[in-house]
């Protein structure tokens, strides 16, 4: 599956994530920043493709079920 720079994808679950830790995103390609999300079951938000290069809120971060991650992909250099 390729998804374009413009794209926009989120995803939701109605499962309780009462403190849960940040897992870091930077440097992991988008294919596999968004299997770690989705294991968690973590709502999300991201731009671009390639690889990860910025992320909120940050890795180590506590967040629960209302919290949406965003992120930003780059073509690798």
């Amino acid at each position: 599956t390729q998804v374009s720079a413009e794209s926009e994808i989120l995803t939701s679950t109605a499962e309780n994530l009462d403190n849960l830790e940040m897992p870091e995103l930077i440097g992991l390609t988008t294919r596999k920043a968004l299997g770690v999300l989705n294991a968690k079951k973590i709502q999300f938000q991201f731009s671009g493709s390639g690889v990860v290069t910025k992320q909120y809120p940050l890795a180590g971060s506590v967040i629960d079920n209302q919290s949406k991650v965003i992120f930003e992909c780059q073509a690798p250099k």
